[in-house]
């Protein structure tokens, strides 16, 4: 799963219900986040010289933490180890709903050669 921060300027502009959160990008089939039943964006925008991802869920808390950011999201799941499950407070249009993820491996970086 990718995640794009949602600020209050973009969710204006986009027509998001919240204005801060993590918005999903893409969620890869067969992933943590695609079991969980998570939505990834339909397509990318240009804003503010910008690429954003549009009409993905806005994830806006983890175990009932804020999320402001993509970094919180990332800082919430790297504390938590494989195998875990966790809560992932999301907004889909209008509606909150709570999913549940089960944390798999975070895949591994190919090496690069110098």
């Amino acid at each position: 799963m990718t995640t794009e921060d949602l600020t209050p300027t973009l969710a204006r502009h986009f027509g998001y219900s919240v204005s801060r959160g993590a918005i999903v990008g893409e969620v890869k089939e067969g992933g943590p986040a695609g079991k969980a039943g998570m939505h990834g964006g339909s397509g990318d925008e240009s804003f503010n010289g910008q690429s954003v991802t549009r009409g993905g869920d806005v994830i806006v808390e983890i175990d009932g933490r804020p999320v402001q950011s993509a970094d919180d999201v990332v800082r919430e799941v790297a504390a938590r180890l494989p195998g875990q499950t966790i809560g992932l407070t999301i907004v889909r249009g209008e509606e909150r709903t709570v999913l549940h993820a089960k944390l798999g491996e975070r895949p591994s970086v190919p090496e690069t050669s110098p």
